[in-house]
């Protein structure tokens, strides 16, 4: 076929890939805020466990503070320092961490038949981009039995 012959398709190629760029830049958009969101929840997730575990091991002795005051704080203090160095400060105004100590029974707790610590964390979420719907918080919750049980 020579080339006078051939049809006219000078510029159709251009034509395509403006057509394809928006779905392209929303499929990536949607991947880059999907992808932090889910980073986010984790990491949130990953400081409520942590900041659980370590107070779930406070021994409080005699003492003349309320029970499970030092398994609280030990929890909240945890729980803010890996939020901290994950780069996520709390408590700010887009943060909420809270931290209990739970008697056996404790509805604030789900009741377990055990003392626990319980922590907490509510984060406003704003994505990256924003081309796509995400969820606008995140929320992890932890409850751990505390190693050494008062007895009643």
């Amino acid at each position: 076929m020579s080339p006078s012959s051939r049809p006219h398709r000078r510029g159709a190629a251009a034509i395509e890939f403006a057509m394809w760029l928006p779905v392209l830049i929303m499929f990536l958009s949607a991947v880059v805020d999907w992808g932090h969101h889910w980073n986010q929840r984790v990491a949130v997730a990953r400081a409520v466990m942590e900041g659980t575990r370590s107070a779930a091991t406070v021994y409080e002795g005699p003492t003349v503070l309320p029970p499970g005051s030092k398994i609280a704080q030990k929890a909240r203090d945890r729980t803010e320092r890996v939020l901290t160095d994950l780069g996520i400060p709390c408590p700010s105004a887009k943060c909420v961490l809270q931290a209990n100590w739970c008697n056996t029974g404790a509805a604030t707790c789900g009741a377990p038949p055990f003392q626990a610590v319980r922590v907490r964390v509510q984060l406003d979420y704003a994505p990256l981009i924003g081309m796509v719907p995400t969820p606008t918080s995140i929320s992890e919750e932890f409850v751990m039995a505390t190693e050494y049980q008062r007895l009643p």
